[in-house]
């Protein structure tokens, strides 16, 4: 009891120098009538209500402690002694809200406990998507269950203890300690249990924390001081840390950050998710007891801007005469270096023993196999810009039996073993996902806190505004991706659509970091913080442009199988000469762009979202005619246009993010949540920006001449490097 007295009086000094300070500034102002002077004087009018509010609590807890003291005294002496009881780390104040308001009880301890699950794997019902939803909408076709935003949690419980295991991990993992007994103990190392949408929201809470313990932008959010205690954390962090200034030592945590957070990202979201998930129930029950450490073999030495499309990797798998074992032969890089007890290799393979029956020619897929540390010879290989070492394994002729090493089986489009890495990307994008909104309320609580007069120019709320678009976009994929890893049945490709996530969630990270560093200006000395944590998880299974090139030639592939016939007579028009005319003026109204909305989205929306519903559909038959004209231009030497696939890239994407904020938008607004007018808000102008996007990115494809510029770019390219890297000459040594 007295300790938390002497906490209340702290709070109180600390209450009356702000209201002191603000009257001052109320008095020096000189125009109590203005509105800033207004603003000022309700300033101190809501710290003097809160400093009332603080002694009616503060002798309210007196009264209760001495009614518990009375009625049982022993029960400080029993907390002490009972060793099961969890640590408190942290004074906290509990959030509570009741109709718009928000009142804070008195501190209570944030203890910590190890990661739970709400056992929403049993209770999701699944259902039946074997297609890929990026891919159809590269064929103009739209699959409307998505459209309806997943509904995981059923109670108000639930989501109430999700929120409070955000926190608990977001105040306390960057100041725990990262041995794996304590990992462990707090089920960090068991994350592949939960659902991948609770797994996720782990992993965004992780990169949260690494944020509120840097404080990049020199701010403590108000929330955070509430949190901390107020006479030893406060002061340990002002008395290190000066303000507003990133010392050494934080760009040190920022390694020590990844090299905690990434081998958690292949530990759970990689290689046991893949175990976990298996269907060789033996070698399942037997690793998961065991519980060995597993290095990730996915990238082939080779490997630069990313992993190369599986069917041009060296490393092959054949079937023994017996069909039940592997012959396996290669070699794999870029692993992560560390003590493994195995390695899980993924192998190119053209033999399906599951369907041995069916002739394939020109058809490849994957086997992932778990192979022992003492079969493979492990060689270095190099070391990154971070200072990160890695590892090479090869392999040679050897013999692996299915029963003991088959982890993933051989499928035809590598659907399963492709799925793992797009967990991975998922776990990536929802560390961004964290850092970022974790820097937003370290920037409001800067403007709010320390420039109260920013908040009111037109420029910084455009560009706080746009930055929360971006988040809410991130978000919004992220755990549609999630929920569609947690609700389809094995074998539905999901590939595409976490590739989009990643994608977007680096480049758009890229934009909030940059848009947000310009409200600080010479207070942010120091960018390379927050920009080097997007870079990392950037090329953190593959980067954005190996993933749009990936995308796009995954999305052409589908549309020129489902339209050769058209395309090959199209080609080859003079031969067909009659069908080329039909053709040509079937397609008039959508080179003019009226087209026909004919998909009926607006029916499976929130009659608000009439409009991004609309513009939605209209991207949908853009790209899909687009992709058609591209294929019919350029035909199989597509692949070399990489600045077109580019381009459809961006539109299939712009795609998806548009799909799940219009679903998350509409889901906002049917239930009625709080908030859910600016949830219209944003969605309508993320799809309004998508849909002008859209629009110029059309006329760039077949305006090549007047409107792009793709043909300038290989000149000055070329010419660069005739000349040393720079063309120009030096403006002193021209003749005028």
């Amino acid at each position: 009891m007295t300790t938390r007295l002497i906490q209340s009086t702290v709070r109180d000094k600390r209450l009356a120098a702000e209201m002191s300070h603000w009257c001052r500034l109320l008095a020096n102002s000189g125009a109590g009538g203005c509105v800033g002077g207004h603003q000022r004087l309700m300033c101190c009018r809501s710290i003097i209500g809160r400093q009332h509010q603080q002694q009616q609590h503060r002798h309210s807890l007196c009264r209760q402690l001495s009614t518990t003291a009375k009625s049982s005294p022993a029960s400080a002496s029993d907390t002490t002694a009972n060793p099961s009881q969890p640590m408190i780390t942290d004074e906290v104040f509990e959030e509570r809200r009741y109709s718009g308001e928000t009142r804070f009880s008195m501190p209570k301890a944030l203890d910590i406990k190890p990661i739970q699950s709400l056992g929403l794997r049993s209770t999701i019902e699944k259902i039946i998507k074997y297609e890929s939803f990026i891919e159809r909408s590269f064929l103009g076709e739209f699959d409307k269950d998505f459209l309806s935003f997943p509904i995981l949690l059923k109670t108000r419980q639930e989501f109430i203890e999700m929120t409070d295991q955000y926190e608990m991990v977001r105040q306390t993992f960057a100041k725990m300690r990262k041995d794996d007994q304590t990992l462990e103990t707090l089920a960090f190392k068991s994350l592949y249990e939960l659902s991948v949408s609770e797994m996720m929201f782990v992993f965004e809470a992780i990169g949260a924390s690494n944020q509120q313990r840097l404080s990049s932008f020199g701010t403590v959010s108000a929330e955070d001081r509430r949190r901390l205690n107020p006479i030893n954390d406060i002061n340990r962090l002002l008395s290190t840390t000066p303000e507003n200034q990133l010392t050494v030592e934080s760009l040190n945590e920022k390694k020590t950050f990844i090299e905690e957070v990434v081998p958690l990202i292949i530990h759970n979201a990689l290689t046991y998710y893949a175990v976990y998930t298996s269907s060789n129930v033996s070698l399942r029950d037997e690793i998961l007891e065991t519980k060995p450490k597993i290095g990730f073999a996915f990238c082939e030495p080779n490997d630069h801007l990313g992993s190369l499309p599986y069917i041009h990797w060296e490393s092959q798998a054949k079937l023994s005469n017996s069909a039940d074992s592997w012959l396996i032969s290669g070699s794999k890089g870029r692993i992560l270096k560390d003590n493994y007890d195995y390695y899980m290799v993924f192998c190119r393979s053209d033999e399906f023993p599951e369907e041995s029956d069916i002739k394939r020619i020109n058809q490849y897929g994957i086997v992932t196999l778990l192979v022992p540390k003492d079969q493979v010879i492990i060689e270095n290989d190099g070391t990154d810009s971070y200072g990160f070492e890695y590892q090479r394994i090869r392999f040679n002729d050897l013999l692996l039996s299915r029963e003991k090493h088959e982890l993933i089986k051989s499928e035809e489009k590598a659907t399963l073993a492709l799925n793992v890495k797009a967990c991975g990307q998922l776990a990536s994008s929802a560390i961004i996902l964290g850092i970022l909104k974790q820097l937003l309320r370290n920037t409001y609580n800067f403007v709010v806190n320390e420039r109260v007069g920013l908040s009111e120019c037109d420029i910084i709320q455009k560009i706080l505004s746009e930055s929360t678009q971006k988040i809410y976009a991130i978000e919004s994929m992220l755990y549609l991706t999630a929920a569609m890893f947690d609700s389809f049945e094995t074998g539905s490709d999901m590939t595409l659509e976490s590739i989009a996530v990643k994608t977007k969630a680096t480049e758009f990270g890229y934009d909030v970091i940059k848009n947000l560093r310009s409200i600080y200006g010479s207070r942010y000395p120091v960018s390379s913080t927050a920009h080097d944590l997007i870079n990392v998880f950037d090329s953190f299974l593959d980067c954005s442009i190996n993933n749009r090139m990936y995308l796009a030639l995954r999305g052409v592939r589908m549309h020129g199988q489902w339209n050769h016939d058209h395309i090959r007579r199209m080609r080859l028009s003079p031969l067909y000469p009659v069908y080329m005319l039909k053709s040509y003026l079937k397609s008039v109204r959508a080179r003019r762009d009226n087209i026909s909305l004919d998909l009926d989205l607006v029916g499976y929306c929130h009659p608000n979202l009439r409009s991004a519903a609309e513009w939605l559909e209209y991207c949908v038959k853009k790209l899909d005619f687009v992709t058609q004209q591209v294929l019919i231009k350029h035909g199989k030497n597509i692949i070399n246009k990489q600045q077109e696939l580019d381009r459809l890239a961006t539109m299939a994407i712009d795609i998806y993010m548009v799909t799940a904020t219009t679903s998350r938008a509409s889901h906002a607004m049917c239930t009625g949540l709080r908030n859910s007018d600016i949830d219209k808000e944003v969605a309508i102008n993320l799809s309004m920006e998508s849909f002008l996007n859209t629009t110029k990115l059309v006329d760039e494809l077949f305006n090549s001449g007047d409107t792009n510029s793709d043909h300038r770019h290989p000149m000055v390219h070329n010419r660069n490097v005739k000349y040393d890297g720079y063309f120009a000459m030096p403006t002193i040594d021209r003749i005028v």
